[in-house]
């Protein structure tokens, strides 16, 4: 059913579908829609036991891919709305898209925090739509009030989680590779890592280690203490420069796509505001 779903293009309205007609689309909306309301959104799942074995684990993908379904339904449940001329009802069904970004937002897993964002994108992107009636401009006063109250509630710095969550998996995976440092043959163990994550990578030497080791966490309290402030892109550029120059890989393993992160965020952030102001 949500396979179905994605097929359909909600640029216009009604929405479109490569293979239904309106009248089998809409049933087969509210049908989902309906079976979504009795289902438990997945609480958060436990972190990896080895942050630099695996960067997301079988539950925790299950998880996130089991909300992007859900969000999916709400999106087409808000299209729906909007077709039959019920827009508040659309309102709310965004609305709850919103609320499921907002408890991915929390997990301090870069992939859950970047599907956050994608909601909070795919709501964003509602309200700009259909063309030629944005939902945007026919929201009743009191469901716009509440929509700006869920987007503003993001807040400012952080809607999606991605601070948190660069700095809680740095934090471990820093951790963890101090930890595989220091072992019997801790250059070699390191270097396995490193290779996962970066073809070629240069065997580090332990002074190299300990400085890269270093380094990373020095980046990742500048990223975080940067992130909404004029500086940020002076400190995600030269982060990204460092992980292309480190030949060792380790920059990248500790740090990942951070810098990625933090100007997409940056961009995310500019969007909520805009549409916060507009619904005023």
């Amino acid at each position: 059913m949500v396979s179905a779903l994605a097929q359909a293009d909600f640029s216009v309205s009604p929405p479109r579908h490569p293979t239904l007609a309106w009248a089998e689309l809409a049933p087969l909306i509210e049908a989902a829609a309906q079976a979504e309301r009795s289902r438990i959104v997945p609480p958060r799942p436990d972190l990896p036991v080895d942050p630099l074995a695996q960067r997301l684990t079988s539950a925790q993908a299950r998880g996130i891919s089991t909300i992007r379904d859900r969000a999916l339904v709400l999106r087409a449940e808000a299209a729906r709305k909007v077709a039959a001329g019920d827009f508040d009802s659309a309102a709310d069904a965004l609305i709850a898209i919103v609320e499921l970004a907002r408890g991915l937002s929390v997990w301090g897993v870069p992939s859950a925090s970047e599907a956050s964002a994608s909601l909070i994108d795919l709501v964003l992107d509602a309200l700009e739509l259909p063309g030629s009636a944005p939902v945007l401009r026919v929201l009743s006063p009191d469901a716009r009030s509440r929509l700006r109250g869920s987007l503003a509630s993001l807040g400012t710095r952080d809607p999606a989680g991605r601070v948190r969550a660069m700095i809680e998996s740095s934090s471990a995976r820093i951790g963890a590779m101090r930890s595989r440092a220091m072992g019997v043959d801790g250059p070699s163990a390191v270097f396995d890592v490193a290779g996962r994550y970066r073809p070629g990578a240069v065997r580090a030497t332990p002074f190299d280690i300990e400085r890269l080791i270093g380094e990373a966490e020095a980046f990742s309290v500048a990223l975080g203490d940067s992130w909404d402030r004029p500086m940020r892109s002076a400190v995600s550029k030269r982060l990204h420069d460092r992980q292309r120059e480190d030949e060792t890989g380790l920059l990248l393993v500790l740090m990942g796509h951070a810098p990625e992160a933090c100007e997409a965020d940056a961009a995310l952030r500019a969007r909520i505001g805009e549409a916060v102001k507009a619904l005023r």
